[in-house]
């Protein structure tokens, strides 16, 4: 059983071109990732049968028939010759929305709403684009228009997600437990992180890691990785530096700590502190709860929440169409993400340059249509809903270390447990697994 490859869905639907605005999304490694995972669909589907109800063995093989049929409704999407493409492009997005859930709408007028209002309060600002300010409140206001309720305008108000105070212990917890990481931060005198910055922070919260925590921390690396976004890959125990990401400010570079070593990379060595691969990688259906915890780090130490959450988060029920029954094609959507892009940059202490605005807002666009064309061919385009996992994530975390603190546990104990492996503290499937794990 241990033989049979695991589906990686990301690695088949990467489009080759991501980031770039170009018309058409294209992907090199799709047709043969299904072609792979096609030679071993029987003994896959054989595994799942045979499996004990209840397992993580039978969850994570659903999963992965689940993600096999993803990509190769993937695959006819983007066929150009399929007659059918636009119902392939819908049975995608269906596809995608049962294994990684979508927005609730209901949830998603109140967030759009207090954006609304945080715009308006710029109308005056002289620093702003005022044609491109005006461009966006019509944008927004264009959908939420015949959705949105008296009361829900009389209740929005400028942007913010409040702190509950064990997420804001949390922070403090780890602030304490690692200060000797973010002291680096602190006592330097660099005041805007590039790349190659915090490739050297990274490698040197690494050895001192190694030196006050845990000597397993030598087993991890740093490299520059094309792209624009920081990321772990526990297999490889490698944290991966984006070439092409933005200027970092310190309170950046200590939300980046706080979720890509001290969440990610933390749990991912736990995992493998106690000689299991699955709590090292990953149990299925554990994304919600890692990602969730790592915006929540971030969150608790810098005490602002990540606004790419949220913009993920409205942004695919924007392509879906969830507020007012009209979904967005790809480049609509880059309009309306560049337009708040843009405003929120005119409004940083670190703005960049516009060049690399684009880029970074077609990488976040891209995201949400890679799968399929992105193209305007269909009147529907594929949508990839999982990036909902950094909105819905942090606030199953947020809830279960509120539960569990009013319970009566301390920090330190959510702490530890939280990060004993990567898995969801909220599925019994996965904490008899864990249980089992520790016991063995």
């Amino acid at each position: 059983m241990e033989d049979i490859p695991s589906v990686n869905i990301l690695e088949g639907i990467r489009p080759e071109n991501a980031g770039t605005g170009a018309e058409r999304l294209e992907y090199v490694a799709l047709s043969q990732s299904v072609a792979e995972y096609a030679a071993t669909h029987a003994e896959r589907s054989h595994a799942f049968w045979s499996s004990e109800e209840g397992s993580v063995e039978e969850l994570s093989k659903a999963h992965q028939l689940a993600a096999e049929f993803l990509l190769r409704t993937s695959l006819r999407a983007t066929d150009s010759n399929d007659v059918n493409s636009e119902l392939r492009a819908e049975r995608f997005t269906d596809s995608s929305i049962e294994l990684y859930g979508e927005p609730d709408a209901s949830e998603i007028i109140p967030m759009m709403l207090d954006d609304f209002a945080f715009f308006q309060t710029h109308l005056h600002n002289r620093n702003v684009d005022r044609l491109n300010l005006n461009k966006l409140l019509n944008s927004y206001w264009g959908i939420l228009k015949m959705s949105v309720t008296q009361e829900q305008i009389d209740n929005s108000g400028e942007k913010k997600t409040s702190i509950s105070e064990a997420t804001k212990k949390y922070g403090e917890l780890l602030a304490s437990k690692y200060d000797y990481i973010f002291d680096l931060v602190d006592e330097s005198e660099i005041e805007s992180y590039g790349p190659n910055e915090l490739l050297d922070i990274f490698s040197t919260s690494l050895g001192l890691l190694s030196e006050k925590d845990d000597e397993s921390w030598k087993e991890w690396t740093v490299e520059l990785k094309e792209g624009t976004n920081t990321s772990v890959t526990a297999i490889k125990k490698r944290i991966n530096v984006a070439s092409s990401r933005a200027l970092a400010t310190k309170k950046d570079v200590k939300g980046l700590l706080a979720h890509e070593i001290l969440t990610h990379a933390l749990r991912a060595k736990n995992g493998y502190n106690i000689d299991d691969k699955k709590l090292a990688t990953g149990l299925p259906q554990y994304i919600d709860a890692e990602e969730g915890l790592g915006i929540l780090s971030e969150f608790a130490v810098t005490g602002e929440f990540p606004e790419r959450a949220r913009n993920r988060y409205i942004d695919i029920a924007l392509a879906l169409g969830a507020v007012n029954g009209k979904s967005l094609n790809r480049q609509t959507l880059f309009e309306i993400s560049f337009s708040r892009a843009k405003l929120m940059n005119e409004l940083s202490s670190e703005p960049v340059d516009l060049n690399q605005l684009k880029k970074s807002t077609w990488t976040h666009v891209d995201r949400i249509y890679r799968g399929g064309r992105g193209d305007t061919s269909t009147t529907n385009q594929a949508v990839f809903t999982k990036d909902i996992a950094y909105y819905d994530g942090y606030k199953k975390m947020r809830d279960y270390i509120d539960a569990s603190y009013a319970d009566g546990k301390t920090i330190e104990e959510i702490f530890d447990y939280l990060t004993l492996g990567k898995f969801d503290p909220t599925n019994p499937v996965h904490i008899k697994y864990l249980n089992q794990a520790i016991a063995n």
